[in-house]
């Protein structure tokens, strides 16, 4: 190389080696000056690419020796021509976005199966969608939704339908398939990561897009409750009203089968975390008489209570343990 010499040089794609298509993509001058290697900073891109090159733009002369960009680039005459050259840095590299982010506020609540309308973005450092970054959810990065209680049979959520960026942005109608106290993150895979080309001379907090998290809680979205009514006796027809606490015998009264189920929107996924030592809550089940008039034999006086035992609400002490009135 001369002792003096000034070159060109853009950033390229590393496998098609074109220069990258941006108003972005500007030449940087690179100038020797008795030295062998010179630091050019202040590239700039506005895409994701996951594998780019430095591009070098020069002149030669004909004796093969390397000159001034422009000596040759300046005109297009067929002798100027001839003398362009181009190279390309051995090293690739890839430009990726800076940060996840996603619009779910800390501490929102949804519901289970309800859709929520959600953005998922993979932002630029200027906080802009990122072009070109087409990732999907499990393939460079994932999407974990942590259920804080460690007691929970379902310990991580998954979120429908999956996140696939199209340049940087995903917006959606998105639902969760149960509920808790959910921790979310999103970020890269590790050994899957969009610039997996740097992982042999750049570090992690460098390399790794910035990921996002947030808490917040989703809640089954209805209750569902299945009764049945059953009289003592086989033909249904026959219930005996009587003191059930001191008979000690409750055979002769009407059972009452209440299934109360935390459901899911669609009305037939019954919500698995929502048991005694997982989310449930002490729940409240109001019985009320509707439609048909009770009277006792002899009078004109509606019934308006149902007697009741319930062995639940029996601490095995009082006299009338477990029985009530509805």
């Amino acid at each position: 190389i001369p002792t003096t010499i000034s070159i060109k040089a853009y950033l390229a794609d590393a496998s098609t080696y074109a220069k990258l298509p941006s108003t972005l993509n500007i030449a940087k001058d690179v100038n020797f000056y008795n030295q062998s290697s010179v630091t050019v900073s202040g590239f700039e891109y506005d895409r994701a690419i996951k594998a780019a090159r430095v591009l070098f733009e020069y002149c030669e002369d004909a004796n093969g020796i390397s000159t001034n960009w422009n000596t040759c680039w300046n005109s297009n005459t067929q002798a100027d021509l001839d003398k362009r050259r181009v190279s390309f840095s051995r090293d690739t590299f890839a430009i990726r976005p800076d940060r996840f982010d996603v619009n779910i506020a800390a501490d929102a609540i949804f519901k289970a199966g309800d859709p929520e309308n959600f953005t998922f973005r993979a932002l630029d450092a200027s906080s802009n969608p990122s072009g070109d970054y087409n990732e999907t959810q499990n393939n460079s990065f994932a999407g974990v939704l942590n259920v804080s209680n460690i007691a929970c049979p379902v310990r991580n959520l998954t979120i429908t339908p999956y996140v696939q960026f199209a340049v940087g942005l995903h917006q959606d109608d998105f639902s969760f398939n149960d509920i808790g106290d959910i921790n979310m993150s999103i970020h890269e895979i590790l050994g899957d990561e969009f610039a997996l080309t740097d992982n042999d001379d750049t570090p992690d907090n460098i390399r790794l897009i910035m990921e996002h998290n947030v808490s917040f809680r989703v809640i089954p979205h209805h209750f569902n409750i299945e009764v049945s009514l059953t009289d003592h006796n086989k033909d249904n027809n026959f219930t005996y009203l009587h003191d059930t606490h001191i008979q000690d015998d409750y055979r002769m009264g009407a059972v009452l089968e209440a299934n109360i189920s935390a459901m899911h929107a669609d009305d037939v996924n019954v919500t698995r975390n929502y048991i005694d030592t997982c989310y449930a809550q002490d729940t409240n089940l109001t019985l009320t008489l509707n439609g048909t008039t009770i009277t006792y034999p002899g009078s004109t006086a509606p019934l308006t209570h149902f007697l009741y035992y319930n062995p639940v609400e029996d601490d095995g002490v009082s006299l009338n343990g477990g029985e009530g009135n509805n």
